[in-house]
């Protein structure tokens, strides 16, 4: 008698697991695919989507690596321009200076951090 056939007799047909099912790979699912391919057509906005969705959690890390704001926020800046970039570089299309119309927006990545 099979392992699943065991298992159905223990509990029942109605609660067996269906063991093919568990072992089937899953397909990779990005959240992050329609960003990024926004990002490889330069769509206007993608980059503040991009600020919106991250900002925040890169420059806590930021914050906490160079211990203070400054330093932080011109990190943000750089990560953020680099991911832009790099994006932009792998649908094959070379990206624009930093500091350009296309480059992330310059402008703090939050409004009333505290202190």
């Amino acid at each position: 008698m099979g392992r699943s056939n065991l298992m159905s007799e223990r509990i029942g047909p109605e609660l067996a697991v269906d063991e093919a099912r568990l072992t089937r790979p899953r397909p990779a699912v990005d959240p992050d695919a329609v960003l990024v391919e926004r990002l490889r057509r330069r769509d206007a906005g993608a980059a503040e989507a991009l600020v919106a969705s991250y900002g925040d959690r890169v420059y806590r890390l930021a914050i906490r690596i160079t211990g203070n704001r400054s330093d932080a926020e011109e990190v943000v800046q750089d990560a953020l321009w680099a991911a832009t970039a790099r994006s932009m570089a792998s649908a094959g299309r070379p990206p624009s200076e930093p500091g350009s119309t296309e480059s992330p927006p310059t402008r703090p990545i939050r409004s009333g951090r505290g202190g």
